[in-house]
């Protein structure tokens, strides 16, 4: 997230409330980036569910004629600072092949004569 303009925003989630792989997905297709707070047992399984789920989804699109999503998902982690044995897990959707710019210029070009 770019941290000059950007500003995180808590989603009101129940106390453990379950959220399915396609619903984690398709958060972090949306937002670019979400943070979810797991046990931290849980870190791999997750990583892999969404891994799995991106790619099933690509197969599907791919056996349909479809053009299938060519994004990667970027995880990473860290101890959870309010919840004892958690980790927060970050998980961005970056499109492969591609560079975050602040600014593209065209310098104007006079050729000598």
């Amino acid at each position: 997230m770019n941290q000059e303009t950007d500003s995180t925003s808590d989603i009101a989630i129940s106390d453990e409330e379950e959220l399915s792989y396609a619903e984690i997905l398709a958060s972090a297709v949306l937002n670019g980036e979400i943070e979810i707070t797991i046990p931290l047992e849980d870190e791999e399984r997750v990583k892999t569910g969404l891994k799995n789920h991106k790619s099933k989804q690509a197969t599907r699109l791919k056996e349909a004629g479809q053009t299938p999503d060519s994004s990667t998902l970027i995880f990473t982690s860290k101890p959870s600072a309010d919840f004892m044995g958690c980790i927060d897990l970050s998980i961005q959707n970056k499109t492969r092949g591609t560079v975050k710019i602040k600014r593209l210029r065209i310098p104007e070009n006079d050729f000598p004569d």
